[in-house]
């Protein structure tokens, strides 16, 4: 494909507003509990009166609840033992596909403009199990939508993949960010959690290889991505054969206003503490808004995978690993050359760096392609 390939518009600027305010803007991660002091006024409010309790043994002793907040504190207790208890992030059975074809997903479609570049790339391995590589992570990597939304271009021309994208753990302990990553079928990013859905072969995977680093690295108008070192996704896919993809999100790191030496020192403790970056940044016209920037996504050539033997357990060799994850390395920077222009960015360079072992986030030294 020569340039990206379009989705036409179809939903009303009202809903595609109201969508995006939601479940993607800065605020979408207070949301939740936005939501749920609306259901607390609203039950406490519809349900008058008290719950009286006595003891038989105390005719003095009365205790008054009010059947409202009774209602609500049982109805909380009873969606956090769900969160805590129903493990829906390792095992997709909340994975809602009415929702994930919505006009929630193509609200950001719409939105973002999104288009593909190099989805040919793909040809050649149809029907393969592929772990998808998402870079860079942005402020929210909102480009990973073209990997698994139902009016994707990238699903359009690949029907058969099948991809369930892998978030930080402590997103799944977001009330709302929750119920939309179970509901779109993303997985708990843990290695165990991979490993196991991997064994089954049933799933492809998208993984932000960068994480919560490469977020604090987030840059208007440069392109950085944590990369150096990070061999772990490698050889998850070795082991289970899976096919690696790069990929490439070109206008990710220009959806928010970005001002990353504000408590620097503070917001890197934090993230190397909790696994969490905490960027400082606004967006359309200062509001929690994302700027309405053109995501292309960018697909890179397939790095194949030998077949591993059946009937063993055994980790990948080191070697291999290394040759794999350096081929990987060198796709990434040739993709990002290969379709910077098509995309609108032809004078950006791209930095690889390494991940920032117990030093300070956003420190690591860069290895300019």
């Amino acid at each position: 494909m020569t340039e990206a390939a379009r989705i036409a518009p179809k939903l009303s600027a009202a809903t595609r507003w109201f969508h995006v305010l939601l479940w993607f803007s800065a605020t979408s991660f207070f949301h939740g509990y936005a939501i749920a002091m609306l259901a607390y006024l609203a039950i406490t409010s519809s349900l008058a009166g008290a719950i009286v309790i006595t003891h038989p043994d105390h005719p003095n002793f009365h205790l008054q609840v009010p059947k409202g907040r009774a209602a609500f504190v049982v109805l909380l207790i009873f969606y956090l033992g769900w969160m805590v208890l129903s493990k829906r992030e390792h095992n997709l059975k909340s994975y809602w596909k009415a929702f994930t074809y919505s006009s929630v997903t193509q609200s950001a479609l719409e939105y973002f403009s999104a288009g593909i570049l190099g989805a040919e790339a793909l040809d050649g391995i149809q029907g393969e199990r592929v772990l998808i590589g998402l870079h860079p992570h942005g402020i929210y990597p909102i480009g990973g939508i073209l990997c698994y939304a139902g009016g994707s271009p990238l699903l359009q021309r690949h029907p058969w993949l099948r991809v369930r994208p892998c978030a930080a753990s402590i997103l799944f302990r977001i009330p709302l960010i929750r119920e939309y990553l179970i509901w779109t079928g993303h997985l708990d990013a843990g290695r165990r959690t991979m490993a196991k859905h991997m064994a089954k072969g049933k799933d492809d995977l998208g993984l932000v290889v960068g994480g919560e680093q490469e977020a604090l690295l987030t840059r208007n108008g440069e392109e950085t991505v944590v990369l150096e070192g990070r061999t772990g996704f490698v050889s998850l896919a070795v082991k289970h054969g899976y096919h690696l993809v790069p990929t490439y999100a070109f206008g990710q790191n220009e959806l928010y206003t970005v001002n990353q030496s504000l408590l620097s020192t503070l917001r890197g403790a934090l993230q190397r503490r909790f696994k969490v970056s905490i960027p400082i940044f606004w967006g359309r016209l200062g509001t929690p808004m994302p700027h309405p920037a053109k995501i292309t996504l960018a697909i890179g050539h397939p790095i194949k995978v030998p077949t591993p033997p059946t009937g063993t357990d055994t980790e990948p060799d080191p070697e291999l690993v290394a040759t794999l994850h350096a081929q990987y390395v060198r796709e990434v920077k040739e993709l990002f050359e290969r379709h910077k222009a098509a995309a609108g960015y032809p004078d950006r360079v791209l930095k690889v760096v390494a991940a920032a072992g117990g030093g300070k986030a956003g420190k690591s030294k860069a290895k300019q392609s």
